[in-house]
């Protein structure tokens, strides 16, 4: 990976997207595959005020890295709200929040900022990165059988994008199994120590002491996961069948990306030949 040197900031802080891309099965014969982007994922944000990296500050990693495995771990990770006007309010400010709601701040802070260029520049970034990687993807599906019934899999790729000063979308990574997880944990806090617990909520009167954070801490739903991650299956669901159907899917939260890439017919020759030669 490159690190971008002028990364593109909300509020000061630095941070990145994951963006969910649903591949619908196809095979290496007649049938490519359904891609569909999501337009809901999470923005997930640094815990510290970015400054430009030097020697004396590049220590400060919760300001350089964007990971949520890494910030979540911070006292100065702002867990979002538990109502759905907290999790979906442009005054939401929590290290991690819905997409939608992160562009739509981009669009206040930087008035040039073009939230459907963005779009268009994710789908590009889906539509090559598949386009490289379908036909290993699809080499399992030159079995007749997956010839003649078509699509018949599908699978959610999580691509993690950050942008410049210029709006540029950079992919990060591609991630073959992205988390689908709806679950936090926060810190015990003095009113909910070990011997005082007594809340009426089940989920904090249980410490827990797994490895999500070093200190003892409780765990609840997260909100803004449940219902990101939710509207990103159900659409992803939809999608598979109209598929079904026989009918080209059409899904609200979901854009179609064009599986026309130059690289596949290339790609599909020479995994051909690969297979070929055993």
């Amino acid at each position: 990976q490159k690190y971008i040197s002028k990364p593109l900031l909300l509020g000061g802080l630095k941070f990145d997207m994951r963006m969910y891309v649903l591949v619908a099965g196809g095979s290496m014969g007649e049938c490519p595959p359904l891609i569909q982007l999501c337009r809901e994922g999470l923005a997930r944000f640094c815990t510290e005020t970015y400054e430009e990296p030097n020697q004396k500050n590049m220590h400060h990693c919760m300001g350089h890295l964007t990971n949520y495995s890494l910030n979540k771990r911070s006292n100065k990770f702002e867990h979002c709200g538990q109502s759905m006007e907290e999790v979906f309010g442009d005054e939401n400010t929590s290290s991690k929040r819905p997409l939608t709601v992160c562009l739509r701040q981009l669009a206040e802070e930087y008035s040039d900022f073009d939230i459907e260029a963005f779009y268009n520049d994710v789908q590009v970034i889906a539509q090559r990165s598949l386009a490289v990687m379908a036909p290993v993807l699809l080499s399992r599906t030159r079995s007749e059988d997956f010839l003649d019934v078509g699509r018949q899999s599908f699978q959610i790729f999580g691509f993690d994008i950050m942008l410049d000063q210029k709006y540029k979308a950079f992919l990060l990574e591609v991630n073959n199994s992205p988390s689908l997880c709806v679950d936090e944990a926060l810190p015990v806090d003095a009113q909910h120590e070990p011997g005082k617990l007594g809340s009426k909520n089940r989920e904090r009167d249980k410490l827990c002491r797994c490895m999500d954070m070093a200190q003892v801490h409780w765990h609840q739903t997260s909100l803004v996961d449940l219902e990101t991650k939710s509207a990103m299956m159900q659409g992803a669901f939809q999608a598979l069948e109209q598929l079904h159907q026989g009918v080209e899917p059409a899904v609200e939260n979901y854009i179609p990306v064009p599986f026309d890439h130059e690289l596949w017919p290339l790609l599909a020759r020479l995994e051909a030949v690969y297979s070929r030669s055993g």
